[in-house]
């Protein structure tokens, strides 16, 4: 099912721009989620945080639901490789997550809380585990997560131990204080991790858990994985987080393709 969708107007400096989100809808039967926004998604993370793009959090209309599987063709003339999100900006599509946190943070530098530090040093390192997320975090996710032992691609817990690591680099790259990446306030860093770290139950479900100790179980890695769970923690109490995250049995049916 794909909901209707009005275009999003919103102030930018003297004059109005028009933005349509595409985002995917999960929900096991064609049929989005009860919630506003069925898919955890970066770029639908960052909308919400975004102040400029405020109406998006206030009307469903405002963001089209498309199913990955069947997707209209209003999103392939924007986008000829039909990914999600895409963003169509005055009439023009930008596309990839991250290049969509970026561009809203230089559209509109002077509304609302900064995707990134405004320091050009922690700037930069902010961009460089942002490229981590996407680089070795996502790849060692879905390695984990499609594995299939046999003799040429190692055992289990060498996937699984992968894995934990890039957690453990990234947390070890984190603000000691928090709770986010940054320091006080979420930056797209955050939101570019987010969707996986939310996502860390599909190892309960398919693999017998993705290896994270409880707390006060984390050895001489303990002061790491309790500054995880309370990045975790922060993550996952944000309203914009709580509001755009489907119930787990719309993911599980994904999973299993």
């Amino acid at each position: 099912m794909v909901l209707p969708v009005r275009a999003i107007v919103v102030e930018g400096g003297s004059s109005l721009i028009a933005l349509t989100v595409y985002t995917a809808s999960f929900s096991g039967r064609g049929q989005c989620s009860k919630k506003k926004g069925s898919r955890i998604n970066t770029s639908r993370y960052v909308l919400q945080h975004h102040a400029p793009l405020a109406k998006v959090r206030k009307s469903p209309n405002n963001v089209k639901q498309v199913n990955p599987y069947h997707k209209p063709e209003s999103l392939m003339k924007l986008n000829p490789r039909g990914l999600v999100p895409t963003l169509q900006y005055d009439n023009k599509p930008l596309y990839e997550s991250t290049v969509i946190g970026e561009f809203l943070e230089d559209a509109y530098p002077d509304h609302g809380s900064r995707l990134l530090p405004s320091d050009p040093y922690r700037r930069a390192t902010s961009r460089i585990w942002t490229d981590f997320v996407s680089t070795r975090v996502i790849p060692s996710f879905q390695r984990f997560l499609q594995f299939q032992s046999n003799e040429s691609n190692g055992s289990f817990e060498q996937v699984r131990d992968e894995f934990l690591n890039t957690l453990k680099d990234f947390t070890k790259a984190m603000d000691k204080d928090g709770p986010y990446f940054e320091g006080e306030n979420p930056a797209l860093v955050d939101f570019n991790m987010a969707p996986f770290a939310l996502r860390l139950w599909v190892f309960d479900h398919f693999k017998g858990g993705a290896g994270v100790p409880a707390e006060g179980q984390g050895g001489d890695s303990e002061e790491i994985w309790s500054r995880w769970r309370k990045w975790l923690s922060a993550m996952a109490n944000r309203r914009s987080i709580k509001e755009t995250t489907s119930e787990r049995e719309h993911y599980v049916p994904i999973y299993q393709r």
